[in-house]
């Protein structure tokens, strides 16, 4: 048995064992918590899946996550989460992931109970990065069945396109907040707006790009370094949408990532 073929059997025994329990499952509506609901339906897991939708999300990534909730034909509570009226979060000290995901997850105890087993799709490769809401999640006792197996997020999506889940290939679309530099305080016309144009940015066929407002307020479109060509070629068109969403001064560089632009320790 392979390494992989390894921790796919711990992530199926792991899930397979919470067939008594009452479960719910946390669904963004990226790769991860949406494999998680898909692996649980497989295996005849019984559960409840919740969303939460909000000025955090962009509304294609909220519309999204509905559609494919619904037509999954899963079994779902939607509810209305506002980061903003999180006053640790609005402040965007570098915690705010730690006090956003905490406020999160808290309604979402609360929704389900203390005896309710509560999953959410955090993965092995989350663990090496600086990812403060972790601390949340183990402080509401929120599992994380991937980090338990070991997957990273290459198995992650190795798994989903053997599993036959759509869009196996997603791009990570981490919670707007992320966009603003720390100390930065985010507004909700200016959430707006980024997602408003990260949505429009997808017609040009870029990924994994992000829409920043560093420290000066100047936007900043940050875009892989592979995905250098293909920018300049649609360059007039990236330039016309960042415009029509008032960021018509935003520059544009090229990294060879595009996570963790502002989450660093100290």
């Amino acid at each position: 048995m392979t390494q992989y073929q390894t921790k796919i059997q711990a992530l199926e025994d792991y899930l397979r064992g919470l067939c008594r329990e009452r479960v719910g499952v946390a669904v963004s509506g990226g790769v991860d918590s949406r494999l998680l609901a898909f692996t649980l339906r497989r295996l005849q897991v019984p559960f409840t899946a919740v969303h939460a939708t909000g000025p955090h999300l962009t509304p294609e990534e909220a519309a999204f996550a509905r559609r494919w909730l619904a037509v999954s034909g899963i079994r779902h509570m939607a509810i209305r989460f506002d980061p903003l009226q999180v006053a640790d979060a609005a402040a965007n000290g570098k915690d705010r992931c730690y006090h956003c995901k905490y406020a999160l997850f808290r309604g979402f105890r609360d929704l389900y109970g203390n005896d309710a087993i509560l999953l959410e799709g955090s993965n092995a490769t989350d663990g090496t990065e600086y990812r403060p809401g972790l601390r949340a999640l183990e402080e509401l006792d929120i599992r994380s069945p991937f980090r338990i197996a070991g997957m990273t997020k290459d198995d992650i999506r190795r798994l989903a396109a053997e599993s036959g889940l759509d869009r196996a290939d997603q791009p990570s679309r981490p919670c707007l907040m992320t966009r603003f530099a720390y100390g930065l305080a985010p507004d909700a016309e200016t959430l707006a707006r980024l997602g408003r144009a990260e949505d429009a940015l997808a017609q040009t066929g870029l990924s994994e790009y992000r829409l920043r407002i560093p420290e000066t307020g100047k936007a900043v479109l940050q875009i892989p370094a592979r995905q250098k060509p293909l920018a300049h070629t649609a360059l007039d068109t990236v330039k016309s949408l960042l415009a029509m969403e008032g960021f018509r001064d935003a520059e544009i560089v090229f990294t060879e990532s595009v996570s963790g632009y502002y989450d660093r320790p100290d």
